[in-house]
């Protein structure tokens, strides 16, 4: 997979309480290797956290990032 595009305005329902059950769960590292765009400016911001945040994430140096930078921001 190159390219990757989140598209969800909605916000996820019972966030909350899939992250109190999975809280003490160890992570997986996801690699995309050959991702080249990832797209969120779509994306609603618990996506946005999800997997930049919550999933351990590891992407390549050379990917092109599209994020709203308040949505970014506010995530960090």
């Amino acid at each position: 997979m190159t390219s990757l595009s989140i598209i969800n305005w909605h916000a996820q329902n019972n966030k909350q309480h899939r992250k109190l059950k999975n809280k003490n769960q160890p992570l997986s590292i996801i690699e995309y290797s050959h991702l080249k765009h990832l797209d969120l400016n779509e994306a609603h911001d618990d996506y946005i956290e999800e997997l930049l945040l919550d999933t351990k994430p590891c992407l390549p140096y050379d990917v092109n990032l599209h994020i709203d930078y308040k949505a970014l921001k506010s995530n960090i």
